[in-house]
């Protein structure tokens, strides 16, 4: 699955990906891939989902500070984004990039942690009752991203 919860508010968004991947991993429980851009997702799943695991696709970063991504899926969550390189590459003016990269610092310092919603959740099921050899993966094109076993 690509994108789970774009398209609307960032709140309603990283709340159906988070609530589609629990259910994936604790309904379904089959192997899946689960692609999205919502870094704080990557934490909360792999803390609440017992057989969430994290990856990211790699990047190669230049001298001059952009980068290619070079099409690898590896262990770990990378913490960095991205956009407001692209937003650059892709040639937007340097006023917006600079508004951007204020915007960018003034909502990292009102982030709040996610809970931890699966624990004790009346719909969440025990990781030990689901099948030993089933996956769910979640993976980001640019960011964090997450792989169950």
């Amino acid at each position: 699955m690509d994108e789970v919860g774009r398209g609307t508010s960032t709140t309603d968004g990283i709340s159906i990906a988070y609530a589609t991947l629990e259910y994936i991993h604790s309904t379904i429980c089959c192997k899946a891939l689960f692609a999205t851009h919502y870094h704080e997702l990557a934490d909360l799943a792999a803390s609440a989902l017992t057989r969430v695991r994290n990856c990211h696709t790699a990047i190669e970063k230049n001298d001059d500070g952009s980068f290619v991504y070079i099409h690898k899926v590896m262990p770990g969550i990378c913490r960095e984004s991205h956009g407001l390189f692209v937003a650059k590459m892709v040639g937007l003016p340097e006023s917006v990039i600079q508004q951007a990269q204020r915007m960018a610092e003034a909502v990292s310092v009102v982030k709040q942690p996610l809970p931890i919603l699966a624990e004790g959740s009346p719909e969440s099921v025990d990781g030990s009752e689901l099948a030993k050899d089933s996956s769910v993966v979640h993976h980001s094109h640019y960011d964090g991203a997450v792989v169950a076993k």
